[in-house]
């Protein structure tokens, strides 16, 4: 079986119907997010960080993407996981932009890493 290297290359694309571009999510049917790993300022509690999240899927769920990580306990504690698009909404730079800066403006952060854009079924 071989892989596919390129699956929005333009002689692909040429090839298929917007019902298979559709369907293949390729082409303007495309569907982009991010990944990010946050690291907690040492000596943040538990009560802090189920705040930080919960503050954390609400300000997802404004911008109508999603979120799939999870907490890794220890010292300091990290926040780990994937913004992707839910529905009809995406994730474009600006969504990206707004929510990388949301998370650098909590003060219970104390670092931010956030990958840029990726397709989320090809990657």
């Amino acid at each position: 079986m071989s892989t596919l290297r390129n699956p929005n290359s333009r002689r692909r694309l040429s090839r298929l119907s917007e019902r298979q571009k559709k369907k293949l999510r390729v082409g303007e049917y495309q569907e982009l997010g991010f990944r990010l790993e946050a690291t907690l300022n040492e000596g943040v509690d538990v009560t802090s960080e189920d705040i930080l999240l919960d503050e954390w899927l609400v300000e997802v769920e404004r911008h109508d993407v999603s979120f799939g990580g999870h907490f890794a306990a220890g010292k300091p504690s990290t926040l780990n996981g994937m913004v992707f698009p839910v529905g009809r909404g995406g994730v474009d730079a600006g969504t990206r932009d707004q929510l990388v800066a949301w998370l650098k403006g909590r003060p219970e952060v104390a670092q931010l890493e956030a990958g840029e854009l990726i397709d989320v079924w090809y990657n």
